[in-house]
């Protein structure tokens, strides 16, 4: 099986091997025929490609191509005459450029169309050119304008798909892909504002407009059409934030799927009556299972915006803490001249500046209960949303059973569409492969992210993923890998591993703990779950409650039903992991 990737650097795979041209118009010539899929008499090719020189030289100059062509796998699809030069008709191969037409159809799915757009890396044969071939330049420069039009379109049509199905959040991520496609195209913005606008997320909509507004004005020297003009006006005359709303908060995340009923119940939680003003609610649940990603997108959202009207303030803790920097920033985002500089100081005129202010306080990646304290400085009408992973923080910082919040893993169909979103060729190609794989992982989106963008990598470029796929359901190569970029800190100049992440709720433990953490990894069944006497006799030990009880506190076991306890599988990867070091 031969497959061609010619969006972007054009590649030939076979056998899971990249096909090496020491003639750079040996790939000319096969890719024409792959892309016109038809036969040419051998004077209109050697005229293609060789159109400096005589007639007699061009010919010869194609016989050495296909001598070189023929001492490769691609031969295998050529069908060569004395007069005619094509692909056989029942060559087995395959194509992006081909595939990404077959998906482009008029009665195309919303899936085909998903595919489409995903096949579409770069243009076609980015940064490809062969000399003296005037003919073949303008050829592919045409095939060039045409395909970069057909991704707009196709872009354009899977937007509108998404809307129809109120999927505004994905059709949002899609319309910034078709606007930075091309910046300048007041179409593609018009489709992005309107979109934005929809999500209530008016001022990305204008600070989208400005940027356009310059860049016209710059390279142009124009100004937005009319109607973005009036369109931007309407934004500023109805936008329902003060002046003064107060907005310190992270960015939206491009991607948050399957936590629909998490964002309900948790604004529902948080709206204001008179029983809960000044409500505290603490989000708890695995290392990965995406509480930052939520609270992002609580920060961001217009009806949570609506309900703190006066604004919304936002930090990260984790391990390392500054607290008189993070309050500092607090203090400047409402316009303090002059912060103080204690910690006492800073809360006090925070309290004094955000009095009777619906404000709503997002602390997000609490470790220890001390270091949440300084930034409960709320009054009446506010609210204060914390995060952790560790069980025993959440219960010290709540009040009462309804002021915690269990964020769960992800169901095995929502973690299949989280997969296909990140690596749809993946899902398509090897549909039992990825349910296997999404089950070993139990829904937990940071290896469900992982996971995805390795094999979207190697799939990508056409090689047999079916090991890559084993590797990550035993755990070495998932753990190993990087964490996505927004798994960093303040304090970190490069990503971590997952490894690394992990052994930050681990490394706390005293030595004893740790092992008898490691020892569960070895031990465990599929699925993680172990019932006290189990535990107990694996840890050699008569009383294994305290043992239990501070991994639980943790964050790193869960109670179960029937005196069981589980262990999230990617934690039970860690574990072996640890115990074989």
């Amino acid at each position: 099986m031969l497959n061609f990737y010619l969006f972007n650097t054009p590649t030939i795979i076979a056998n899971d091997e990249q096909i090496n041209f020491s003639r750079r118009k040996a790939l000319a010539l096969i890719t024409y025929l792959i892309l016109t899929k038809q036969p040419y008499e051998r004077n209109i090719l050697a005229t293609l490609l060789w159109s400096e020189g005589t007639q007699e030289n061009a010919r010869a100059a194609l016989r050495r191509t296909l001598h070189h062509l023929n001492q490769t796998p691609i031969s295998k699809i050529l069908d060569v005459s004395h007069q005619q030069i094509g692909i056989k008709e029942d060559a087995n191969y395959w194509c992006d450029v081909l595939e990404f037409e077959h998906h482009t159809a008029e009665d195309s799915t919303l899936e085909q169309l998903q595919e489409a757009v995903e096949l579409y890396s770069n243009d076609l044969m980015a940064g490809f050119y062969v000399r003296n071939a005037p003919q073949y330049e303008e050829w592919l420069s045409t095939q060039q304008r045409y395909y970069q039009t057909q991704y707009q379109r196709c872009l354009s049509r899977y937007i509108e798909v998404l809307k129809e199905r109120h999927n505004i959040p994905h059709a949002i991520e899609y319309a910034h892909r078709l606007y930075e496609f091309d910046p300048l195209n007041e179409n593609s913005a018009k489709t992005l504002m309107t979109l934005l606008i929809s999500a209530d997320r008016r001022h990305d909509a204008l600070a989208m407009y400005d940027t356009l507004a310059e860049k016209l004005e710059a390279e142009l020297n124009i100004k937005p059409h009319e109607d973005l003009q009036a369109l931007a006006y309407a934004i500023r005359e109805t936008s329902f934030e003060p002046s003064d709303f107060i907005r310190h908060i992270p960015p939206n995340p491009q991607m948050l799927l399957g936590r629909e009923k998490d964002v309900d119940a948790i604004q529902s939680i948080l709206r204001p009556t008179g029983a809960n003003h000044n409500r505290q609610l603490i989000i708890q649940g695995w290392p990965g299972v995406g509480k930052s990603t939520l609270v992002a997108h609580l920060a961001n959202n217009a009806i949570t915006q609506q309900t703190y009207k006066d604004g919304i303030l936002w930090i990260a803790l984790g391990e390392e803490i500054n607290h008189i920097a993070n309050l500092t920033n607090w203090a400047k985002a409402v316009n303090i001249s002059d912060p103080p500089k204690s910690i006492d100081a800073l809360q006090n005129a925070l309290r004094e500046c955000l009095f009777d202010k619906h404000i709503l306080y997002i602390v997000d990646d609490v470790w220890k209960v001390e270091d949440a304290l300084p930034y409960q400085i709320g009054s009446t009408p506010s609210a204060t949303l914390i995060t952790t992973r560790f069980n025993d923080v959440a219960n010290q910082l709540s009040n009462r059973q309804s002021d915690l919040y269990k964020l769960n893993v992800l169901s095995d169909e929502q973690s299949l569409e989280l997969f296909r979103n990140i690596t749809p060729r993946t899902v398509k190609t090897y549909p039992d492969e990825s349910i296997r794989l999404v089950q070993d992982l139990e829904g937990l989106p940071l290896a469900l992210q992982v996971a995805g963008r390795l094999l979207r990598a190697e799939i990508n470029m056409g090689w047999n993923i079916i090991d890559l796929l084993d590797d990550l359901r035993k755990g070495t190569k998932l753990l190993n890998t990087t964490a996505p970029p927004d798994r960093v800190n303040h304090y970190e100049r490069t990503p971590p591993t997952v490894a690394a992440l992990l052994q930050r709720s681990i490394e706390r433990l005293e030595a004893s703990m740790q092992e008898k953490f490691a020892i569960l990894g070895v031990f465990a069944p599929k699925p993680a779950t172990f019932h006290i006497d189990a535990i107990a006799s694996i840890w050699q030990t008569d009383n294994p409650r305290d043992g239990i009880r501070t991994l639980v506190e943790r964050g790193l076991l869960e109670p179960t039903i029937n005196g069981r306890f589980q262990m999230h599988a990617l934690l039970t990867m860690h574990a072996k992991m640890m115990f074989e070091a």
